[in-house]
C-alpha cells in the first residue's frame, strides 16, 4: 500500500504503539527516496464495503444478517480498544466500510491510521484540527467547528451501522436522499423501520435485534459530539443485539469466539439476573443509559515509565471495583520486592489491569 510521507510516518508510529488482535497487522515496510510501501497481512474476504455495495450480487448475500452484525461487533471492540485503552488514545479519523477488513475466518479488521491521530487523556476535551476524512463519514460538528474527539468516530461508526442494515452507500446520488443519515434516521424515527432494510436479503424472524443496531446507529449520528454514546457503551449495545438475532437474549458468555492477545482473554461479568426473569427491553436498553455487562478488554499492554498511567474510559468501568493507590503496591509486593520502585515511578495498576491479574496469576 502507497502512502504520503506524513501518513506513511503517522500509521508506521501508530501501528507501533497499538497491540490488539484484530487490528490489521503491519508486517515489514520500506522507504526508499520517494517510494514508500506498508506491506500488511493478506485479507482473504476484502473489505465490507465490497460486501455491501460490489457487483457480484452473491456476494452481499452471503453477508446475512448474523454475519453483518458479527461484523459490527467486532469493528466496534476495535475502536473501543482504540479510544479506552490505548495509551495515549487514538482517533482513527476515517472509519468506513472500506477500512473495515474481513480475513479469511470472517473476523472484522479495522485498517488505514494514515489519517489518526493521538488524543488527549480526557476524551471530552476536544483537538482544533482540520477537517479530514472520507465525506458521507465525516462528523458535521468537525466539518464545521474543527472540533475533533473520539465521538468524531462514533459518527462515522454510525454511518456504517446504517449501511449494514440498509446495503446502502454512505452517498448515493442515485437516490432523492443521496445521504445515508438524511434518509434513514428519519424514517426510524417515524417507526418505518421495514422501509431502511436491505432488500438482498429476507427480514430475520425476530426483529428487535435489528431495531436495536438501528437505535444505536441514530444515537451515534446525532449532530452534537456531546449527545453521542461512547464506542463502550454502543459495543455493549450491539453485542446485546447479537445475542437476540442468535436466540439467545440472555446469555452467560460472549456470542463470538475468545480474542487472545499476549496471553489473556477477554473476560465478561454479567450482572445477576433471576432465573425466572426473561431480559425485557428495558434490561437490554440501547447502552446508553445503563451497563448489564461489565468487559476486561482483549488485550494487556502495561503502561512504559514514560507513560505513567493509563487512562480510565469511563466512568462505568471505574465503578467496577475502587482502587487506590495501595492496589499497585499490593502487586508489587506479591511479584517482589525488585518492582516496587519501577512499580511506583508507574503509577497505581488501572482496573483493567488488576482485572488481567486476578483472572491469570
Amino acid at each position: 500500500m502507497k502512502k504520503s510521507s506524513k501518513e506513511f510516518h503517522n500509521e508506521l508510529d501508530l501501528l507501533s504503539r497499538l497491540n490488539h488482535a484484530h487490528l490489521l497487522n503491519l508486517l515489514g515496510y520500506c522507504e526508499d527516496g520517494n517510494e514508500r510501501l506498508l506491506v500488511y497481512e493478506f485479507m482473504a474476504h476484502g473489505s465490507l464495503y465490497q460486501h455491501l455495495h460490489g457487483k457480484d450480487p452473491n456476494l452481499k448475500k452471503r453477508l446475512n444478517w448474523a454475519r453483518r452484525v458479527t461484523i459490527a461487533v467486532q469493528a466496534a471492540r476495535r475502536i473501543e480498544y482504540l479510544h479506552g485503552y490505548a495509551c495515549p488514545p487514538v482517533i482513527h479519523r476515517d472509519i468506513k466500510s472500506s477500512n473495515i477488513l474481513i480475513d479469511e475466518d470472517h473476523n472484522a479488521r479495522v485498517a488505514d491510521f494514515g489519517l489518526s491521530i493521538l488524543g488527549p487523556a480526557d476524551s471530552g476535551t476536544p483537538l482544533s484540527e482540520l477537517p479530514a476524512g472520507t465525506l458521507g463519514y465525516l462528523d458535521p460538528e468537525y466539518y464545521r467547528l474543527h472540533y475533533l474527539t473520539t465521538k468524531s468516530d462514533v459518527y462515522s461508526f454510525g454511518v456504517v451501522l446504517l449501511e449494514i442494515l440498509s446495503g446502502r452507500k454512505a452517498i448515493d446520488m442515485q437516490f432523492e436522499e443521496g445521504n445515508i443519515v438524511e434518509w434513514a434516521v428519519p424514517l426510524i424515527k417515524a417507526g418505518d423501520f421495514f422501509a431502511i432494510l436491505d432488500p438482498a436479503l429476507s427480514p430475520p424472524s425476530d426483529l428487535e435485534a435489528l431495531k436495536k443496531i438501528a437505535s444505536v446507529a441514530c444515537k451515534c449520528v446525532r449532530m452534537r459530539g456531546r449527545d453521542r454514546p461512547l464506542m463502550d457503551k454502543v459495543t455493549t449495545a450491539l453485542e446485546h443485539a447479537l445475542a437476540l438475532l442468535m436466540g439467545s437474549p440472555c446469555v452467560e458468555q460472549p456470542i463470538l469466539p475468545t480474542e487472545v492477545v499476549l496471553g489473556s482473554s477477554r473476560m465478561h461479568k454479567v450482572s445477576q439476573m433471576s432465573s425466572n426473569h426473561s431480559c425485557s427491553e428495558n434490561e437490554l436498553a440501547e447502552g446508553e443509559d445503563q451497563r448489564i455487562e461489565y468487559r476486561a478488554p482483549s488485550w494487556i499492554a502495561f503502561p512504559s515509565v514514560a507513560s505513567s498511567q493509563r487512562r480510565k474510559s469511563s466512568a462505568s468501568e471505574a465503578d467496577i471495583a475502587g482502587r487506590t493507590t495501595t492496589d499497585g503496591r499490593n502487586i508489587g509486593r506479591s511479584i517482589g520486592d525488585g518492582l516496587r520502585s519501577l512499580e511506583e515511578e508507574i503509577g497505581p495498576a488501572s482496573p483493567q489491569e488488576n482485572l488481567y491479574l486476578q483472572n491469570n496469576f
